[in-house]
């Protein structure tokens, strides 16, 4: 059997979900706005655009346990999984990507290098991660209520 959530640790992770927000748009906006347009800056911007975005997915799918909608939704948590796959595999793979991109062009600035943007894939694998995981457990949680409902 599983553990309930408790509503301290939603409220932890809410609180968490908001803050990757605020990082993913400020990286989006500060990387668009300040550095010069080049190739490097526009990964960057992609993938911490991404990072707050996939944190905001985080947010919707704890703010919908803390209201207790799934139950009336739960085959929804399946789309969540799958997306938290989806790219989780798209971000590690970009992650490699960008940091044989950087060793292979020998960069060294590390502000306008494909090194700042392999992190911030990181990051986004990280988000995806944290999508499917918490996804897989809420399902984990009404797995006992879909088979009252089958009867």
């Amino acid at each position: 059997m599983t553990e309930v959530t408790s509503r301290a640790r939603l409220h932890c992770r809410i609180a968490y979900s908001l803050f990757g927000i605020a990082i993913g748009v400020s990286v989006f906006v500060i990387w668009l706005t300040v550095f010069d347009n080049r190739k490097e800056t526009y990964a960057t911007v992609t993938y911490g655009g991404l990072s707050g975005v996939l944190a905001a997915w985080n947010l919707i799918l704890h703010i919908m346990h803390y209201q207790d909608l799934w139950r009336t939704w739960l085959k929804g948590l399946r789309l969540f999984i799958g997306g938290g796959l989806l790219f989780l595999g798209i971000t590690g793979i970009s992650f490699v990507t960008f940091l044989v991109l950087a060793i292979y062009l020998n960069q060294s600035d590390l502000v306008r290098s494909y090194y700042i943007t392999a992190i911030w894939c990181a990051l986004s694998a990280k988000w995806s991660f944290l999508l499917f995981w918490y996804s897989r457990n809420y399902r984990n949680e009404f797995a006992d209520l879909t088979a009252l409902l089958e009867f």
